[in-house]
């Protein structure tokens, strides 16, 4: 008994530093955001805050996001209107707002084509290959992903990327019993 309370004592203890971590970061980030003299490290800041929260509270990501592509937008800065568009729709994947997440990809790509955004074009068909995958349209997904792995060809990702793309494209496959 003492064992397992000690074990869960510490697993407590060190999830309240990483809270904390994360609030210290989310703290600075926002510090940055309003005090930045130019509206693009406003943008970064206020998206890197998000993407704090993409995995624990997608909402929060989605809010901070949200606010960074309104600047974006307000200030037509391509680069943030596609990175915010593709952040916000692996949140809204996160919260089961997959139209929103297709909506933003869609958006987002032809901006990745046109400004060379390799690893982000990517990103954003790997996101709406989710989208379509949550939803149940696997023909869609298949189609999704088959661009992210053309995408990959030209893009600069950590080795586990391909990976992850890959295993999205095989698990359409093989739901759709075409996969032995």
């Amino acid at each position: 008994m003492r064992l397992s309370f000690a074990f869960v004592a510490t697993f407590i203890f060190a999830a309240s530093l990483a809270s904390a971590q994360t609030a210290r970061q989310r703290d600075s980030l926002l510090r940055i955001a309003q005090t930045a003299p130019f509206d693009t490290a406003k943008v970064w800041a206020l998206m890197e805050a998000g993407k704090l929260y993409l995995q624990t509270q997608p909402d929060s990501a989605e809010r901070y996001i949200t606010q960074a592509l309104l600047l974006s937008e307000k200030n037509g800065f391509e680069r943030g209107i596609a990175k915010c568009r593709i952040n916000r729709a692996y949140a809204f994947n996160n919260l089961g707002r997959y139209q929103a997440s297709i909506a933003d990809c869609r958006i987002a790509i032809p901006i990745c084509e046109r400004l060379s955004m390799k690893k982000e074009l990517v990103a954003v068909y790997n996101n709406m290959g989710n989208a379509w995958d949550f939803l149940g349209n696997r023909r869609q997904a298949i189609d999704a992903f088959f661009h992210a792995l053309q995408a990959l060809e030209h893009a600069d990702l950590p080795d586990h990327f391909p990976i992850v793309v890959c295993n999205n494209m095989a698990r359409q496959y093989e739901n759709l019993g075409l996969f032995c």
